[in-house]
């Protein structure tokens, strides 16, 4: 298989791609549970900690060249009117992979420097699982 160029790698907003952006990011983390217990013993596992899975959680985040009228006020809508989005991460290429979920958004920010390009970024929680799929035709 090919190295994927991650400037085709984008994040999708209820089917619509995030305009401009520059950077995209998507992240999977889980929890453990310490399982250390009394019956370990002597020996080679006295002393030492035990983990089994917990919750598992994903975010993602996304930053861009601001643009008016191009995503940002509409994400910034959906953060408004707390309403739940649909997101996809892909490089939209069949027989590649997707990762899709359900999210909230947590954070927006623009930042306009002195003579420079205006720009925004933009973060989100999952809630709920985050699936990986094949994209299909």
């Amino acid at each position: 298989m090919s190295i994927i160029n991650g400037h085709n790698m984008r994040w999708r907003v209820e089917g619509a791609t995030i305009a401009k952006a520059t950077d995209c990011t998507i992240s999977v983390s889980g929890d453990t549970r310490d399982t250390a217990h009394k019956d370990i013993g002597a020996g080679v596992g006295a002393g030492w900690s035990g983990a089994e899975y917990g919750t598992k959680s994903w975010e993602g985040s996304c930053s861009g060249l601001y643009a008016h009228g191009e995503s940002y006020e509409e994400l910034f809508e959906y953060f408004r009117t707390n309403a739940k989005i649909q997101v996809e991460f892909s490089d939209n290429i069949i027989t590649h992979y997707k990762w899709t979920g359900t999210a909230v958004i947590t954070s927006m920010e623009q930042n306009a420097p002195n003579n420079e390009d205006v720009t925004f970024s933009v973060s989100w929680k999952g809630d709920g699982a985050l699936v990986l799929a094949a994209i299909v035709p």
